[in-house]
Formats: structure tokens, sequence, C-alpha cells
């Protein structure tokens, strides 16, 4: 059974308006009714908005797409509130403060998730950012970089709530990174900051690969690029100096699709990328030792083909099938192998080898689907509940 898109599920709660149908028909009822409306009695709770929350994020659904800007607004709602605690000293109780970090947590993250959606083209301007709530005035941009420093306020405060919550700080230098991508230049020392967090933890190395998952604004040759493909290729990753092998089971039996199809599918895309980069210097008529690059690009692919495979299988598991990216797999299998052979021709000293696939492909929904919030965030049958 189908289950019940975010609007149809807020619609219960009294005072919802992210679905103008509904609304509009309770009005319509009200005057033939010969009543006033009710009052809308304010934001929900956060103990009914979290069990919303990933499904606030299934922006693959029209209708939940209709239905973001209000629950972000709710949100918000509850987030300023707590703040608000916060500053009176009114929050003390050790679980309190924890569970309000949470929140501001949440509220922190669904901005930067808006902002990622956007350059994504999954939300519109028009959709997302309209009313303005956090610039006073102004264009699209004041709006998109007001909720970026709101976004770095409610993880600041949710750090001080939540010390020992790992992901906030990799959280914060995702924030970082959007508000400087909209001057579309990034300063060396957060690049740094983020390769080094990469290299600390499995959490901070896929926030980072989604951060850098556009090949135009982080090419593969890039050097910070090419510090991240050493991460991602060291033993306790992919560990690109022995024959691919299957994302390893939890060993607590419960099936992790994050760490066994997810995340795997997003490093396995770096490998790709920096074979097209090597193909494309190849190709440069100013190019003079071409056998190198070739070779690696060679390696990279072969690499990424048997990876990949073992991704897809896990895929197909029933307890990993969920994977929302899942349709898109045999679309980078194909592409690996187009690239193959275009490599082993050139390798060949083909006169007129094989063009490269098209580049367009990294601006479309069969790449970009991988890197969406729900890709790890989603619920299965088999699964004990979303992941955190």
């Amino acid at each position: 059974m189908r289950r019940p898109t975010l609007p149809a599920r807020l619609a219960r709660f009294p005072g919802f308006s992210g679905f103008p149908g509904f609304i509009a028909g309770l009005a319509l009822a009200a005057l033939q009714l010969g009543v006033g409306c009710a009052q809308d009695p304010g934001p929900l709770t956060w103990k009914e908005l979290q069990p919303l929350y990933f499904s606030a994020l299934n922006l693959q659904d029209e209708a939940t797409k209709k239905g973001l800007p209000d629950y972000e607004q709710r949100l918000e709602a509850v987030a300023k509130e707590l703040l608000q605690k916060l500053d009176a000293g009114e929050l003390t109780d050790e679980k309190e403060r924890t569970d309000a970090g949470l929140t501001l947590f949440y509220q922190g993250f669904l901005i930067n998730a808006g902002q990622q959606a956007l350059e994504d083209g999954q939300l519109k301007a028009k959709e997302f950012l309209r009313p303005q709530r956090y610039a006073a005035g102004g264009d699209d941009r004041t709006e998109q970089v007001a909720r970026l420093v709101r976004s770095a306020e409610l993880l600041r405060h949710a750090a001080e709530l939540r010390p020992d919550d790992k992901r906030l700080p990799a959280l914060a230098l995702g924030e970082r990174y959007n508000r400087e991508s909209l001057d579309e230049t990034h300063s060396p020392i957060l690049l740094l900051d983020m390769l080094a967090a990469a290299r600390a933890d499995s959490y901070s190395l896929l926030a980072t690969l989604v951060s850098w998952r556009d090949p135009v604004a982080n090419p593969a040759n890039a050097a910070h690029m090419e510090q991240l493909l050493t991460a991602v290729c060291a033993p306790e990753r992919l560990d690109c100096g022995r024959p691919p092998a299957p994302p390893p089971r939890p060993l607590d039996g419960e099936r992790k699709l994050t760490q066994e199809v997810a995340g795997p599918v997003m490093m396995n895309d770096l490998l790709v990328r920096r074979a097209e980069a090597l193909l494309k210097k190849a190709d440069e008529p100013s190019t003079m030792d071409k056998q190198p690059l070739l070779n690696e690009a060679l390696a990279r692919l072969q690499f990424a083909r048997g990876a990949l495979g073992f991704v897809s299988t896990n895929a197909m598991d029933p307890a990993l099938a969920h994977y929302p990216a899942r349709g898109e797999l045999p679309a980078r299998a194909d592409r690996i192998e187009a690239l193959l052979a275009a490599t082993q021709a050139r390798l060949a000293g083909m006169a007129d080898p094989p063009p490269l696939p098209d580049a367009d492909y990294y601006a479309s929904r069969t790449y970009r689907a991988a890197y969406t919030c729900l890709a790890c965030h989603t619920k299965g049958t088999a699964t004990k509940g979303l992941p955190e």
C-alpha cells in the first residue's frame, strides 16, 4: 500500500497550510456552513514533526515538494522557541538539552538540504525561497545567504548542546561550503578542513563527497579532489590497491544502507570521475606522454566496474532494495563500459577512438539521485527504522 505523501500526513494536524486545495476546501465548507474559520493553533511540536522529517526530504514526490516549505517553517518555529529557552537559561536537564540539540541539528541540516536541492534543480526558487522569511527583502541570493547563516547558528548551538555528536562538525563544514558556493569560489583553508575531516571518519567522508559531487566545480584533477581520492582508496575504505571486494556487512547483523550501498556508490563515482579526467587530459593535443594517463584510467575503471557489481548485488537484497537510486545503477555500469571501451581503443592506438560519454550526465537525476538525503535516510521493510 502506498504511504501517504507528506502533505496528506501533515493535513491530519490542525493548522496545516502546505496543501492549498485542502485549505481552500475547508474554507469553502466553513462559508457554506456560515461559520468562521478556526484559528491556526501555530506550529506543530517536535514530537509530531520528527516522525515526518525524512518523508519531508523525499523531493522525488511532487506533493511532498509542495509541502516542504510549510514543514520547514514549522520546524523553524520550534527551533526558535528552543533558542529562546536556551537564552533564558531554562534548558537545564541533560536529556532536555540533548533533545533540544537534536532538534536544532535537524533544522540546521534541513536548511542545507534545501540549498542542495536548489543547486541540483530538485527545487525551484519560487517553491522554497518565497515568501522570504530569513532575509529582509532582496533577491533570492540574499535569502539563500540568510538561510545558510541561520543554519550555521543552529548547528553551532546544536554542538553546544550535543558536544559528543561527531556529525555536527561535518555538517558545519558543509554549511560553510554551501555558503562559499554562492560566490563560486572556495577558500583553501575550508578545503583543507574538509579533507582532514574526510580522513578522520566515514560520516565526514561521505558528507564531503556529497558537497563535492559536481565535477564542474570540483574537477577530478584538482589538488583537493586528488587528495579526496586518496582518502577514498585507503585500505579502510575501498582499498583500491587490491581487487575490489564487497562492502563489509555490519557485525551486528543489521543491514546498513549507507555502508553497503549508498556510500560505496558515491566513492565509486569518484573513481569514474578521475578516469574521465585522465582521458580528457590524454586527448589534449599538447599531451605528449599519454600512456601513464591511459594506464591509470584503465585501472580506475576496472576497479570501479568490479566494485559497482558488488554494490548492485547488495542493492537487490530485499533488506537493501529500498535504495532510492537503485534504478540509476545500470546507467552507471553502462557509463563505465563506455569509458572502458574508449580507454582500450586509445591504448590500442586506434586512429578514431570512441568519444567520451556526454558530460551532461553529471547534471542529470541519474547521477544526482545518489547524493540526495533520501539515498541514505530511507526506511526499508527489513530495517530497524531510519538512520540517525
